[in-house]
């Protein structure tokens, strides 16, 4: 049995975040492993939920105080409902707020993992963060596992201080290919690009935790749009779900903190409630890169929008399973929404993804 640690994102309350760690945890207990979830406040995290943060602006801090005031059940619902569920799914080491309380479990594990999500974008974790590059590791071999920059300016900008960082690293996997292929191309590194870890887990594996909320609901689109309600790929998301919930004579389940009027809100959804609806639905309509990934894993009929956030990651998957003509654009015809995707291709090319994604995370661990 092997003691392994894990440093990623779980104190964000975002779906995804806790999902791709629920994931990697799970598939590294169910080979025996002694697996614990580091855990690491990040002040970008952190600042990121709070009402009032010194990293962000007065008008930034202002409308979260006031969206905390107007929305303060669901917003209150949601962060205990992810609360719980990592109460109930993970095992954690003690708290840690920075590099000397890190350092303090160092040698405690055989293996520590950094990843998945953007652990390596510092325009979330408030600069680089020395703590998700493993600094705190001397005494224990360390790895990334879907490690992500976020975009490939990102790696640019700090090209040398990152690549000095991962070459610290005993084995180094990153989520997106053109990352991988352009840290190959460009340094003395052997970068392999690896399944964010949802992919990890098979449709069966995850239909075995879901909850049973949407099982009976009324036949519905799935719309989960992140962003500001005024950008222009949340607006999509919503011209195209309301488009083929009248075609179609469909309900829509919407994730808006602010109630549309006509749908389903189910913003306070807990993460395994958020996969039942996905799992449930006719037809998803996200923004989201991850709305896109369980979208493939469950085989719905998608359309997915990608923004400023998740054009690279969303570009990279939909391109890997030929799904490119299934990302939304503004110049999209209302006959085409409700084509069928054929989806016997595409689960083989994640079955044979999955195994290899999986083979170079466990020989990682040898």
């Amino acid at each position: 049995m092997k003691k392994i640690g894990i440093i990623t994102f779980h104190r964000a309350i975002n779906y995804g975040a806790v999902l791709q760690m629920y994931a990697l945890y799970t598939l590294l207990t169910k080979k025996n492993n002694d697996v614990k979830i580091i855990d690491y406040d990040n002040s970008g995290i952190k600042s990121e939920y709070s009402i009032i943060s010194k990293n962000k602006t007065i008008k930034a801090n202002m409308k979260d105080i006031l969206k905390n005031v107007l929305f303060y059940g669901k917003i209150t619902r949601r962060k205990r409902k992810f609360a719980t569920f990592l109460k109930d799914n993970f095992k954690f080491t003690k708290y840690c707020c920075n590099e000397d309380s890190l350092k303090e479990l160092d040698g405690k594990f055989d293996f520590c993992i950094t990843g998945s999500d953007q652990v390596w974008n510092p325009n979330i974790t408030n600069g680089i963060d020395n703590a998700y590059f493993l600094g705190f590791c001397h005494k224990t071999k360390k790895i990334s596992y879907a490690a992500s920059f976020g975009s490939l300016n990102v790696l640019k900008n700090n090209f040398d201080n990152f690549i000095m960082k991962m070459n610290s690293l005993d084995k180094v996997s990153v989520r997106e290919n053109g990352i991988a292929e352009y840290i190959n191309n460009n340094s003395n590194l052997e970068v392999t690009a690896t399944l964010d870890p949802t992919l990890l887990l098979s449709q069966q594996d995850w239909i075995n935790v879901l909850s049973k909320k949407y099982n009976n609901k009324k036949k519905y689109v799935f719309l989960y749009s992140v962003g500001d309600k005024k950008e222009a790929q949340k607006e999509l998301c919503y011209k195209v779900a309301k488009i083929i919930s009248e075609k179609e004579k469909l309900d829509i389940v919407d994730y808006s903190l602010i109630n549309s009027k006509g749908m389903i809100n189910s913003y306070d959804d807990d993460p395994f409630e958020f996969l039942s609806a996905i799992n449930n639905a006719e037809y998803v309509v996200a923004s989201s890169f991850h709305g896109a990934i369980f979208s493939i894993i469950f085989n719905k009929k998608m359309w997915i929008a990608a923004n400023n956030n998740t054009g690279i990651r969303v570009y990279n998957l939909m391109d890997k399973f030929g799904l490119s003509n299934r990302i939304i654009n503004q110049d999209f015809k209302d006959e085409d929404l409700i084509k069928d995707i054929d989806f016997k291709k595409i689960n083989n090319k994640l079955d044979c993804e999955r195994k290899k994604s999986i083979e170079w995370l466990f020989d990682s661990l040898k």
